[in-house]
């Protein structure tokens, strides 16, 4: 289970996600200082992940179909492995 966690808007991201055929849009991810990413499509909270420090997904609370979950899986996880200095994974 997910623990309760304060995204902060001020270090968001964008992820370019298809959804299905002619259907790609970005997505907005908000992170936390705990790793935990909250996922945002349109204003549409679409879930909530959590990675820990080898940046592997151990907790997922998303309501989308399995490729759209697995892009957005690599998406934050290529985001933590390319920032390292970046303010939400220095603890």
């Amino acid at each position: 289970m997910l623990r309760k966690a304060v995204f902060n808007p001020r270090y968001q991201f964008h992820l370019l996600i298809n959804f299905k055929q002619k259907d790609e849009r970005s997505i907005a991810i908000l992170p936390s200082k705990d790793r935990q990413f909250l996922v945002v499509d349109q204003g549409d909270v679409l879930g909530e992940l959590e990675f820990d420090q080898h940046c592997n997904c151990i907790a997922s609370r998303c309501n989308v179909p399995k490729h759209i979950l697995n892009q957005i899986k690599n998406g934050i996880r290529s985001f933590l492995q390319e920032s390292f200095f970046h303010p939400v994974i220095s603890a």
